[in-house]
């Protein structure tokens, strides 16, 4: 009974090794030959082609600025730059973020950079020119700058009213004015646009328009100082000195240490004949200013006016040495001495002015009768000769009658005085 039992199970047991052994056989025979067939999976599978590295950082530099991230968008417009020194976009962004960051003039740099890349860009040229135009010195660069986009872009009328304050900065009034008064700019404009345009139309001549823009303004701004100013001088300019000295005497009841606008108010009031109220706002110009010559001319012409000789000719000898080859200021000086009756002296000066090729008859007429005062009889006959030879009415014929008599040569002083005669 137990060998029974024992042969069964030795018979299970070989049969299961059997079948261990017949499957080894099997496993075997696929490794081998179902490998050939089968490909084995790749540990790494091949990714999808995507956009390059410095385009992507790009891109996520853009979102960090658009955030007001702005170091962090910096810093990955640089590690763009770094794998692509060519890449535009990424050089713009970067002159963009430092512009955001404050860096205005690393931000200058960066869009000329951005320009040498790309030439037309016009992005980086409007905000090159934008940045050039908050520096006096760097006007031209910005000009140029706006005209070459506006040549890309010129239906952007925002570039023009801008280009039309810096041709107005650098004093190109007239073209100020005409880039203002293009079609489109003018609902554009703001306050400080108007002043701006305004001044340039009255650099440009242009007063008519130049004083109702003025006053429009000044209805809005009555305190605005340069503007009083510049309406008054638009009034003086055409001699309207009811309109003008109001105005100055305002402005200088503001500011009486101005020396600037002291000169304006005494030109003024020169220009007006008032010459005794001109001599107190001239002198405080002249003393303010003493090397202005202009200053203290118009100081020596607001006393003389009023009367009081003996002062203006020290006032024209202060301001003379400004004036050295100014042959009507020499004149004038030598009219003063000869209204003083310092004949000598008006002489000296008259003959400077003659020599430095003055020969008006206002000169001639001064200088004969200066050398006739001091007594040079025979220097002041030329003068007069030729005096009358210009201008033959019987006051000059008749005063060089009388010097023919004063130097003995009464045939010729009778044949003058019948010259008088017969003319009568």
């Amino acid at each position: 009974m137990r060998i029974e039992l024992f042969r069964r199970r030795l018979g299970r047991l070989l049969l299961l090794c059997g079948i261990v052994v017949l499957s080894s056989y099997v496993i075997a025979g696929y490794l081998r030959f179902g490998a050939q067939r089968v490909p084995a999976p790749a540990l790494n599978p091949p990714a999808q082609a995507g956009p390059p590295q410095w385009q992507q950082l790009t891109t996520v530099a853009n979102d960090y600025l658009n955030k007001n991230k702005v170091e962090q968008a910096l810093v990955n417009y640089r590690e763009a730059l770094a794998l692509n020194p060519r890449y535009v976009d990424a050089q713009l962004g970067l002159a963009a973020g430092e512009y955001r960051a404050g860096r205005q003039a690393i931000a200058l740099e960066e869009y000329k950079r951005t320009l040498k890349l790309s030439p037309k860009n016009t992005n980086a040229m409007i905000s090159l020119a934008r940045i050039e135009a908050t520096e006096s010195g760097a006007w031209p660069q910005a000009e140029a700058h706006y005209r070459e986009y506006l040549t890309l872009r010129p239906d952007d009328l925002e570039a023009s009213r801008e280009l039309a304050r810096v041709l107005s900065w650098e004093g190109k009034a007239e073209q100020a004015v005409g880039m203002f008064q293009r079609p489109g700019v003018a609902p554009l404009m703001t306050a400080s646009d108007r002043r701006d345009y305004a001044f340039a139309l009255a650099r440009a001549g242009r007063n008519t328009e130049a004083e109702a823009e003025i006053r429009g303004l000044l209805a809005g701004s009555p305190g605005d100082r340069e503007l009083s100013l510049e309406l008054a001088d638009l009034y003086a300019a055409r001699k309207d000195w009811s309109g003008a000295l109001p105005l100055y005497r305002s402005l200088l009841a503001k500011s009486p240490a101005d020396p600037k606008l002291n000169l304006q108010y005494g030109w003024a009031l020169l220009a007006a004949k008032n010459y005794a109220e001109a001599v107190g706002p001239l002198e405080r110009a002249r003393d303010a200013m003493p090397s202005n010559g202009e200053a203290g001319l118009a100081l020596a012409r607001a006393v003389k006016g009023s009367g009081d000789l003996k002062r203006a000719c020290k006032e024209y000898e202060r301001a003379l040495p400004a004036f050295q080859g100014n042959a009507a200021v020499v004149r004038e000086y030598a009219d003063a001495l000869l209204e003083k009756r310092d004949y000598k002296k008006a002489a000296r000066f008259y003959g400077s002015a003659y020599q430095q090729g003055l020969r008006d008859d206002r000169l001639l007429a001064g200088y004969a009768g200066a050398l006739s005062g001091a007594g040079k009889y025979k220097e002041a006959l030329p003068v007069l000769e030729e005096l009358q030879r210009r201008r033959p009415t019987p006051r000059e014929t008749f005063e060089l009658a009388k010097l023919m008599h004063r130097l003995g040569r009464d045939d010729q002083a009778r044949a003058l005085l019948r010259q008088v005669e017969t003319s009568q």
